[in-house]
């Protein structure tokens, strides 16, 4: 699942891509080419954005998208977020739950990221699993 604020990431991503390839192919960028481009963008018009395009060598504003509304800044909304995340989860979770029946071993995920993270250490949960002499069964719940 995809989450909203990635997803607007690569909205945004993908415009200023197009934006460059315009500048590229078409020479300077010319504000009614971006225009309509924001226009009829779907998505865009679907969900509250903002943006703004500056040109550091002639120091003037190329284009402005809702430049005038006021955001919520995600940095502050992550804070809150985490805050409430480490407050309801604690500072560690399990990697996953698992019942024994008989000579199986049945396990499920829990959302936990850092299990089998290259960068990691949260290794304990697969040793957990590699070491089991019993059938393991992964589970999807």
């Amino acid at each position: 699942m995809v989450t909203t604020g990635r997803a607007l990431y690569v909205i945004m991503c993908t415009c200023i891509l197009m934006l460059c390839s315009i500048y590229i192919h078409a020479g300077p960028i010319k504000k009614r080419k971006i225009k309509k481009l924001f226009k009829h963008s779907h998505i865009l018009n679907d969900h509250f954005t903002g943006f703004a395009l500056y040109d550091l060598d002639k120091q003037e504003m190329i284009y402005e998208f809702n430049d005038d509304k006021y955001f919520t800044p995600a940095s502050n909304t992550k804070l809150f977020t985490f805050y409430t995340c480490l407050r309801m989860l604690g500072d560690s979770i399990p990697a996953f739950k698992y019942v024994e029946r008989n000579d199986s071993l049945i396990f499920w995920g829990t959302g936990d990221p850092a299990f089998l993270h290259r960068e990691l250490k949260g290794v304990k949960g697969f040793n957990f699993l590699k070491s089991s002499t019993k059938k393991t069964i992964f589970r999807c719940r």
